[in-house]
């Protein structure tokens, strides 16, 4: 692990670079696996969450034994302020998906996964999208 931190500070672009291959192969194979053994096409949304969060977890993991995570502030609790402010944010955020996926604020997340109807969905908005 010392080689890694000592090529991660002589050479940052690089190591960068690797790191972002890296993510890239670990979302990849995660995927591949995942919709191997769900029995679900490649581009099911299922997979897909498996595979980024399985790459997610990969660079958090390596934040964690550089010891970034404490630096950065991620590691720390925060305060009640910092709290209230991330909450505010997931809500919106689940707010902006619910009203972009379904048209209105309801959670209605059995439909959400069904492949066809996700599938053409997505494909209608980055088609029928205004210039």
């Amino acid at each position: 692990m010392e080689k890694f931190k000592r090529f991660s500070r002589s050479h940052p672009i690089l190591f960068t670079l690797a790191l972002i291959i890296t993510w890239f192969l670990v979302a990849g194979i995660a995927t591949g696996i995942s919709s191997v053994v769900l029995r679900a096409p490649f581009i099911d949304p299922i997979p897909q969450s498996i595979g980024s969060l399985s790459a997610t977890i990969y660079v958090l993991l390596i934040s964690w034994q550089f010891g970034w995570l404490r630096s950065s502030g991620i590691g720390a609790l925060g305060n009640l302020k910092v709290w209230l402010i991330a909450a505010l944010a997931f809500a919106y955020l689940i707010a902006s998906y619910s009203l972009a996926f379904f048209g209105d604020l309801s959670l209605d997340f059995g439909s959400a996964f069904i492949s066809d109807a996700a599938q053409s969905i997505i494909f209608r908005q980055l088609v029928d999208r205004p210039s």
